[in-house]
């Protein structure tokens, strides 16, 4: 008996809406193309078919048959606002140029940076160095002076009085001398370490501009100058700290005696206001280069004028008269040609 011989033939129809509508949907839903790449389908006949929105065909970077199921179906891959490969590969390009050139630029700023950070730290470096060695000559001076005058009073050897007594006031100029440069790098340390602080009370400035002065007094006449006074003739009462106002105008006699070359004339003027009352130092000597002047309080900063160089100082009275006239809620402003002289003037507030 011949055997029979039985053909099955299985098929298939897809529902296309189903398909398109939900399959799709769900199998694309975890492809990661990146946020600038779509996926297209195309039906045979070249029909956008998925994403129902797509209302033309877009011009597909890559597309693909599907291999057994829908095989006159096609799958590619689009950009939404159809550009090409070569668009969106000079795009990556720009990109990375762009990125690369950002990364040199910040590359040369950090090292142009470290650089001038590296030459801010030699020369603030170089400037302690001048800073210690310049504190150390003025020690030493109004020391060894007392020390001789002492010595020699002691000996015995003095007997004329007035002698003496000229001995006896050298003595007391020097410590005095030597007090306000103590009291001047103590101010320093408490200023730079951010623990200065200022007791504020009512007082006539005008007062403590003339104290101040009759302390000078002496010093200025040892050193040939003469002083020239114009203040206001009634008191003028301002919340300040007597000493720390005092001490701010010390050091603007300070430099200008240092600094007045041959013409030993300082003038001393206080003029007030509704509002302030503006006290001025001036000096008829060296003068300070227009170049320095952006410079001159900076902490350890002294003008490169040959007077300068030669003239023993600490390059921080300037630096404490501008910290004590702010902390008083004024300003501070300097005047200067160079061999003409220089005026410094600094307001305080008057009460309102």
């Amino acid at each position: 008996m011949a055997e029979a011989i039985v053909s099955i033939v299985l098929g298939y129809e897809l529902n296309e809406d189903q398909v398109i509508g939900s399959v799709l949907p769900r199998a694309l839903e975890g492809v990661d193309l990146g946020g600038d790449i779509r996926v297209g389908i195309l039906d045979e006949g070249g029909r956008v078919r998925f994403p129902p929105s797509s209302s033309a065909r877009p011009a597909f970077l890559a597309a693909g048959h599907f291999a057994e199921i829908l095989p006159s179906w096609q799958v590619g891959l689009f950009h939404p606002d159809g550009r090409s490969i070569d668009d969106l590969v000079w795009r990556e390009k720009a990109t990375s140029l762009a990125f690369l050139g950002g990364t040199l630029l910040v590359i040369i700023l950090g090292i142009s940076l470290t650089v001038r950070a590296a030459a801010h730290e030699v020369a603030l470096s170089r400037l302690k160095s001048d800073f210690v060695s310049n504190v150390s000559h003025e020690f030493k001076t109004p020391l060894a002076l007392i020390r001789m005058f002492g010595e020699t009073l002691e000996t015995g050897m003095v007997e004329d009085e007035a002698k003496r007594r000229e001995f006896y006031r050298i003595i007391r100029t020097e410590s005095e001398r030597l007090t306000h440069l103590i009291n001047k790098v103590l101010d320093f340390s408490r200023i730079d370490a951010g623990v200065k602080q200022y007791t504020f009370r009512e007082a006539d400035v005008v007062d403590v501009i003339r104290n101040t002065l009759d302390r000078y007094r002496l010093q200025v006449r040892d050193l040939g100058f003469t002083i020239d006074v114009e203040l206001p003739p009634a008191p003028v009462i301002a919340r300040i700290d007597p000493d720390a106002v005092s001490e701010a105008l010390l050091n603007l006699l300070d430099n200008a005696t240092k600094y007045s070359g041959e013409c030993r004339r300082v003038e001393v003027s206080a003029v007030t206001s509704d509002s302030s009352i503006t006290v001025s130092v001036e000096d008829h000597g060296v003068g300070i280069p227009k170049e320095d002047l952006p410079n001159i309080f900076v902490k350890f900063y002294r003008a490169r004028t040959e007077q300068t160089l030669e003239t023993p100082g600490s390059g921080l009275g300037l630096t404490l008269v501008k910290h004590i006239v702010e902390a008083h809620g004024g300003r501070v402003k300097v005047e200067s040609e160079p061999m003409r002289g220089s005026r410094f003037s600094f307001g305080i507030p008057l009460q309102g």
